[in-house]
């Protein structure tokens, strides 16, 4: 891992700062003794410090370099300070202190991240495009939170957005919060993040209005501007302005080409080299072409919305932009697409389409013109012939017609012997199979029975109640794990290799069980083991699309969440693209995101699941379901009037095929009422709220 909050980790005393001196590497700043030096910026020198009293702990500790107006960045956060500790979000770092160390030099100390740039985590670990969108959403919807507290970050570039591991997940942290704001110049103050051969400067993610001095006011518009440079880099590995762009160019030139040079498409800028195409593609699982194409047009249109020089031009929020990335990965369209390409959709969508009807009506009447001018010709000019043709023919057709009667009595006779002897083999074989499916479940129910049912009856646990569970306080006291039970399933799994030594598919079923009862008991490694057995088992019968195969994966991948193994999990939900199988896997995903109170990243799992099912299952009640899902995380996100008509989609829909449901069927239906309740209450819609309630009231009636 590196440090946190650094491009290049730094061993030695940076030579370009008063700050990072011998006192600082063996002192302290405030209350913190500093470790080591391990970052530095345009406008901090950044430690590892580590705090005793009144709590122990380590964080990272930046000291304002001097020139800068210290008394204008301590006014300066001043104002950021009340802002900031409102901010709770998982993906942005935690301000923890703040100070003054003697002669006026201020500093700021906040929670200590390990992990790579955001970019260069991609890059390593050669993340498809999809994955660096996903993440790149959700580092969007972390600064859309601060922009909700009033909160510019100012600054946001790689170094300033790192990947961190949270609960065994990478996850991206937002750092500097507030202090880029604070410790950015003052009037008449030279800004060193203008200067490219100054450490840590960036000046290529800098917006054309902060680097216009006419422009006296920075606005959220200034952080989509960053944000887009960073898609853009996510995209192609290079971001606008290149670093060679700014090689030995006066800050003059530099602050007019942030203002004024339009950057490429990164269509366009990956072509530019094959070299870097050929890596750029390689860095991303995918071939040179496939990385264009899936770039051109959509992704293009999105990153020259939000790189707009004219900020009136670009996405008025973060939100919009994190909102196109999010149609583009569910197939949707785009608000940024091309005007004409979006109102071409949007008019085949809803247009009426008479141009068909007259197209169809014009081939039709040319077809009908040429065979009336053929017809007449022939008959011009074989007229007689035509007279005495027919008389043959008839004599001949009455001859034929007795035969083909005699013919066609024979061959149904040959038809219905042949039919039933199918029935016959058809018969034989489903009772062939029935006894085999019987012989296996009476094999499957003789192994439980024996070594599971004589230990006695299992607490009244499911797994949905296990999987819902927050803290493992939670957790074990819904398990309440039973010792008796626990060494019944020990004896048992030890057991199943030789009971069913022949029969991969009972033991398949067996292990499914077994790891549904180690989830029970909380072990969540053990059921680990059991259902990539009965995968495997599964996966070498039947195939991975099959639809017992993909259940099974889909357990699995809950296991392995449970079990804090979540790189292998998010694996195991991607592996069948674009089937029922991988809908069947977002929406698991997307409702184990909800359970973890994660709307946002479960939106997006539930969007995709949703377009493949849109297109696979339409009228199937997990589609409606679904829907209703997704409406669940729109709501969470206070996003009322875009969970509204999906809440009601999934009603009509599940209405409509109310004759054709099952008692499972009737709890989805349940669960959307309720979620049009929670909807309208927190919209502050009382008399809608109460007429679902209504709707609750009879749909629960027994």
């Amino acid at each position: 891992m590196m440090p946190a909050e650094s491009e290049k980790r730094e061993d030695t005393v940076s030579t370009a700062t008063a700050v990072a001196s011998a006192e600082d590497r063996g002192g302290r700043v405030g209350p913190y003794r500093v470790v080591r030096q391990i970052g530095e910026g345009a406008a901090t020198v950044v430690f590892e410090g580590e705090q005793q009293e009144p709590e122990q702990r380590q964080a990272a500790v930046k000291v304002v370099k001097e020139g800068r107006d210290w008394e204008q960045v301590v006014a300066r956060f001043a104002k950021e300070r009340q802002k900031l500790s409102r901010i709770d979000h998982p993906n942005i770092a935690k301000l923890l202190d703040d100070g003054v160390r003697p002669g006026g030099q201020p500093y700021f100390v906040s929670e200590l991240v390990e992990g790579l740039p955001v970019t260069r985590y991609c890059d390593e670990r050669q993340l498809p495009l999809e994955r660096r969108l996903e993440l790149f959403v959700s580092v969007c919807q972390a600064v859309q939170h601060a922009h909700q507290k009033g909160l510019i970050h100012g600054h946001l570039k790689p170094s300033n957005v790192l990947m961190a591991d949270r609960n065994d997940e990478p996850t991206p942290k937002i750092l500097d919060l507030g202090i880029a704001q604070a410790t950015r110049p003052g009037q008449g103050e030279e800004d060193p993040s203008l200067d490219p051969d100054v450490r840590g400067a960036k000046p290529e993610y800098l917006s054309p209005e902060q680097a216009d001095a006419n422009v006296p006011d920075i606005d959220t518009r200034s952080d989509v501007y960053s944000l887009g440079v960073l898609l853009y880099e996510l995209f192609t590995g290079t971001t606008p302005l290149t670093p060679e762009h700014l090689k030995d160019v006066s800050r003059a030139e530099i602050l007019r080409l942030i203002r004024e040079k339009e950057a490429p498409p990164p269509s366009v800028r990956l072509k530019e080299s094959e070299d870097r195409l050929s890596s750029a593609a390689q860095r991303r699982q995918t071939k040179p072409k496939q990385l264009v194409k899936a770039v051109r047009e959509e992704l293009d249109s999105v990153t020259k919305k939000a790189l707009a020089k004219d900020r009136s031009q670009r996405y008025a929020t973060v939100h919009e932009l994190a909102r196109d990335v999010q149609r583009y990965l569910a197939g949707e369209p785009l608000e940024a697409a091309p005007a004409s390409r979006h109102k071409a959709w949007k008019w085949a969508k809803t247009a009426p389409q008479p141009w068909l009807t007259t197209a169809a009506a014009i081939f039709l009447l040319l077809g009908f013109l040429v065979g009336v001018g053929l017809g007449l010709w022939e008959w011009h000019a074989a007229g007689e012939a035509r007279k005495e043709a027919r008389e043959a023919n008839h004599k001949r057709e009455q001859a034929e017609e007795q035969g083909k009667k005699l013919a066609n009595k024979a061959k149904k006779m040959e038809q219905v012997a042949e039919i039933r002897k199918k029935e016959r083999d058809q018969a034989r074989q489903a009772q062939k199979t029935a006894e085999a499916a019987k012989n296996r479940t009476e094999d499957v129910l003789d192994f439980v029975r024996k070594q599971l049912m004589s230990a006695g009856r299992p607490g009244d646990v499911s797994l949905p109640d296990a999987f819902w569970a927050g803290t493992r306080a939670e957790k074990d006291a819904i398990l309440r794990k039973d010792v008796t039970l626990r060494t019944a399933v020990d004896e048992a799994e030890s057991k199943i290799a030789e009971r069913f030594a022949d029969l991969p598919q009972e033991e398949a079923t067996v292990r499914e069980m077994l790891g549904f009862a180690y989830l029970n008991l909380g072990d969540a490694a053990k059921a680990v083991q059991q259902y990539e057995r009965a995968f495997e088992l599964r996966d070498a019968m039947q195939g991975v699309s099959d639809r017992e195969a993909a259940d099974c994966r889909n357990q699995l991948a809950i296991a392995y969440r449970l079990a804090g193994r979540a790189d292998e999990a998010a694996a195991l939900f991607h592996r069948t693209p674009h089937s029922t199988q991988e809908a069947a896997a977002l929406a698991a995903h997307g409702l184990m995101l909800l359970s973890e109170q994660k709307p946002a990243e479960a939106e997006l799992k539930l969007r995709q699941s949703l377009a493949i099912r849109k297109k696979t299952e339409p009228d199937d009640w997990t589609t409606f379901e679904t829907e209703s899902l997704l409406g669940q995380a729109l709501l969470e996100q206070g996003e009322y009037s875009e969970a509204e008509p999906r809440l009601l989609s999934s009603y009509k829909a599940m209405k409509e095929h109310e004759d054709e449901s099952s008692s499972r069927d009737k709890a989805r239906l349940i669960a959307t009422i309720e979620r049009l309740v929670q909807l309208y209450d927190a919209w502050d819609k009382q008399v809608k709220a109460a007429r679902w309630r209504v709707e609750l009231d009879a749909a629960t009636m027994p």
